[in-house]
């Protein structure tokens, strides 16, 4: 059922609206009923709502703040908005600041029902497409892995048969700041993937200041495939309006079930899952697809688990420092940040699940809602202070590493490279190791990381189907695992100092 917010400071209004309107009967339910918008806000941090019905006047937080402060988390979610004839240049004011509607008092249940109606059509929030809705909210909104089924068989299907994936859509524009820029830009990226997708397959995931990510699925794994495919050919005709915007498009794994859902969200900010970016004329190729910030904060993180995992955690705090300097330096906004912190923490939860799946996290750091109306140093400060409550519930694990599994490991990529989804926690889980566990011993082991060892390999075998036979570049970019030419192009010429055609030519 659609979830409805209900925020008033008049007790009877909200009773009114909870009992007087006849929700179940049009597939609605009203999860919470709040005073003011700190009461709203207070409740979103740990639960979640799909359309919000708000007074615009209110003591304490009025309505047009509450929207205000939603929209940073939740951009796309819509406001229906309560007010009197007096509060006429409010209403005005919440519908430029992106309100869906409306409606004056005294409030007519018709004309209510019919705009919940018509939100639920505008933003897609009918049936078909709940039960991928309510699988993110499971996976991203808890990360307890508990849920009940009952009464919720077609979901129960949806989550154990169909194939899921975590497309990451990033980009950077003359002024990332610019509000009307990101909607617009955000806007059309949707447009394009419902149309590769449908409706019921795809779902927004969150969005930050550098893009936009979305989880998809279908009940093959091979038409998934073949979907993120057209979605990126799609991209390269239908957004040359945005030929001074430099974006990319990276994805997550592809797993049956959603008990990797958090893995495939986790693989998007590998810069070895890239898939795809526009051209820019006025930046060189080779630089061009390492235009993204995010590269510098993630490429760190495999330091920082380690030395959690290791129980150093002066050590990690220190490399955060550095991260935090960083998000200063390139002005990242609070959105960026939260986004990082998030990612950070997921995967450390997610290393200390795989060494001892017994182990019982404090119940604060199990929420979507994590570091929720924070700024930056509030956030990394919140983040140091679950790391020591985690800590002292923990032991730190041995780091003696095995040349056995690096061997296998190095077999795998050399037998599997030719898969654009092979990646650390598809490898991880064919040996039984933990991701982070098996990155950090990799590095140590062979000077390099296992993405960068990954990349070796696969131009390795580049360089011998250029040399070795008549196919054609864009074959042989496919054949070592990359889906898009240009970015093969970029990554050769990058490894050996020439592009493909002057390899094979010399």
């Amino acid at each position: 059922m659609i979830r409805l917010l209900i925020v008033d400071d008049e007790k009877t209004i909200r009773n009114g609206l909870t009992f007087a309107v006849p929700w179940n009967e049009h597939g609605y339910i009203v999860v919470y009923t709040a005073k003011n918008g700190i009461d709203a806000l207070h409740f979103m941090k740990t639960h979640y709502a799909d359309i919000i019905i708000s007074d615009i006047k209110m003591p304490r937080m009025d309505g047009l703040t509450l929207q205000k402060e939603i929209r940073k988390k939740y951009p796309q979610l819509p406001f229906i908005f309560i007010s009197g004839y007096e509060d006429f240049t409010y209403a005005q004011a919440a519908l430029k600041n992106g309100a869906f509607s409306y409606i004056l008092k005294p409030i007519d249940v018709d004309e209510l029902l019919q705009e919940v109606d018509r939100a639920c059509e505008v933003y897609h929030l009918q049936s078909e497409n709940m039960p991928l809705k309510q699988i993110i909210d499971r996976n991203f909104f808890g990360l307890e892995k508990k849920w009940d089924f009952t009464d919720y068989e077609h979901l129960e299907e949806s989550c154990m048969s169909n194939y899921f994936c975590i497309i990451n859509i990033r980009c950077q524009h003359t002024d990332m700041r610019s509000q009307l820029f990101l909607v617009a830009f955000q806007e059309k990226i949707q447009q394009i993937l419902v149309k590769c997708f449908t409706i019921p397959n795809c779902a927004l995931v969150e969005s930050s200041s550098r893009g936009i990510i979305f989880c998809v699925m279908n009940t093959s794994q091979d038409a998934l495939k073949y979907a993120i495919y057209q979605f990126v050919q799609t991209l390269t005709s239908q957004l040359k309006e945005y030929s001074t915007t430099l974006f990319g498009v990276w994805t997550g794994g592809i797993y049956r079930g959603i008990d990797r859902l958090i893995d495939s969200y986790v693989e998007s900010f590998d810069n070895n899952s890239f898939r795809y970016f526009n051209q820019h004329h006025d930046l060189a190729v080779p630089d061009s697809v390492f235009f993204d910030v995010y590269s510098q904060l993630f490429g760190s993180e495999d330091l920082i688990i380690s030395s959690l995992l290791q129980n150093h955690v002066s050590e990690a705090k220190l490399y955060l420092e550095e991260q935090k300097d960083y998000i200063t330096a390139q002005q990242l906004s609070v959105e960026d940040s939260r986004l990082y912190l998030r990612h950070l923490l997921y995967r450390y939860i997610k290393a200390l699940l795989d060494i001892n799946p017994s182990i019982e996290l404090p119940p604060e750091i199990q929420s979507y809602g994590l570091f929720a109306f924070m700024n930056t140093p509030q956030m990394f400060q919140k983040l140091y202070e679950y790391f020591d409550m985690i800590q002292t519930q923990i032991k730190p694990i041995s780091t003696v590493s095995s040349s056995n599994n690096i061997k296998t490991v190095k077999h795998y990529i050399q037998e599997n490279y030719a898969d654009p989804y092979l990646s650390l926690s598809t490898i991880a889980a064919h040996i039984s190791l933990n991701a982070s566990y098996l990155c950090t011993e990799f590095t140590k082991s062979e000077n390099m990381t296992l993405s960068s060892f990954i990349t070796n390999v696969r131009i390795e075998h580049a360089q011998n189907l250029l040399l070795y036979s008549e196919m054609r570049i864009a074959d042989i970019s496919l054949a070592v695992g990359y889906l898009n030419a240009t970015y093969f192009s970029t990554t050769f010429k990058k490894v050996t100092g020439q592009t493909p055609s002057e390899f094979r030519k010399q």
